[in-house]
């Protein structure tokens, strides 16, 4: 659930003017936009003060006041921002839920406005969203934002996990995760919290496309922003929460689901959907089979399912047979080891 009221936020401000008055010289509005720029670093002999973030809780603040009275994309793209640094991933989707809706909904008359002595150019509107695909200001946040949670070993990020695996310079100064780290923190993390930041990440990616696509449909490709990196950026992290759900039993419906159940005849029954533990050689068999689906749409060329469709037909069978599979060269040893069993002949 969002932290403002969208739908308010996406009401018109009146049937005369929708979006209302352009509160660009607003006292609000400036204050939102000092809030927003932080302080960078400065030196003053041989002192050096440090970069500081930008108020996040006051641009929250100050977008919500001006979006209360003008619907302005400067203040919906600010607003998205400052979800994205207090409340992660989730924020950062219902922040891109907003701009969205002013966009399809507002298009004529959303704040800043086309440029009417310039054929309607939209260079301010192209610049205000430029911001949400942005390496520096946007994209750098998104990986550095909690994907996971947990009491015990803390929280990490996509970046985390860049550096983990050498994808990303390790700092300099301080301690660094290594993956066996992370991996053990997706998996005593809360699910419902892991599986709420991958919704959040999924539904972020299609507005981002939707978005997309909405801009270079009504500007042309000359003119629409490339927003291709947010959308990509987001499908990473969607591929690592799809993967560490994989690892905790959360997937897909087998497709026997509902094909069976409240049908007539009522022959056939419905599939089980693997949940958090695997307590059955059945389960087992489940577990496997989603993985060699999964590697079968993302994979194909992975020799990873031949392996598993050999250790799925083990499952069943007893250590000497599958001695006898892996190894059929040591079952004399075995059989040495093991002796020969004179109970039944001797009639006890």
């Amino acid at each position: 659930m969002a932290s403002f009221d969208l739908d308010a936020l996406l009401a018109e401000i009146s049937p005369e003017s929708p979006c209302g008055d352009n509160l660009e010289y607003d006292a609000a509005f400036q204050e939102m936009e000092r809030a927003s720029q932080g302080r960078a670093e400065q030196q003053f002999g041989d002192t050096i003060v440090p970069a500081e973030e930008p108020d996040w809780k006051e641009v929250r603040k100050k977008a919500v006041d001006v979006l209360s009275r003008s619907r302005d994309l400067r203040a919906a793209v600010h607003l998205t921002s400052s979800l994205l640094h207090l409340e992660g991933l989730t924020g950062f989707r219902d922040g891109l839920s907003l701009v969205r809706g002013l966009l399809l909904q507002f298009w004529p008359s959303v704040h800043p406005q086309l440029d009417p002595d310039d054929d309607n150019d939209p260079t301010f509107r192209v610049n205000t969203l430029s911001t949400l695909c942005d390496y520096s200001s946007t994209l750098e946040s998104i990986k550095k934002a909690p994907l996971v949670q947990s009491r015990t070993l803390g929280r990490f990020g996509y970046r985390d996990i860049e550096i983990a695996t050498g994808d990303y310079p390790r700092p300099e100064e301080g301690a660094v995760a290594e993956m066996p780290t992370i991996e053990a923190a997706f998996l005593d993390g809360e699910l419902e919290e892991i599986q709420a930041t991958a919704d959040a990440v999924r539904e972020a990616k299609e507005m981002a496309v939707e978005i997309d696509r909405y801009l270079t449909e009504t500007l042309g490709t000359s003119q629409a922003p490339d927003m291709s990196g947010l959308p990509k950026t987001l499908s990473l992290l969607s591929t690592v929460l799809d993967a560490q759900l994989a690892r905790r039993g959360v997937g897909e419906v087998d497709e026997e689901v509902g094909e069976g159940a409240g049908g007539e005849g009522g022959g056939a029954k419905p599939g089980k959907q693997l949940t958090g533990e695997v307590r059955t050689p059945e389960d087992v068999i489940r577990a496997i089979d989603k993985i060699i689906d999964y590697y079968n749409r993302n994979e194909p060329s992975s020799p990873v399912p031949l392996l598993l469709m050999r250790a799925k037909r083990l499952v069943s069978k007893s250590f000497m047979e599958i001695l006898a599979d892996l190894a059929p060269g040591g079952m004399p040893e075995a059989e040495t080891i093991r002796g020969v069993d004179t109970t039944v002949s001797d009639g006890y």
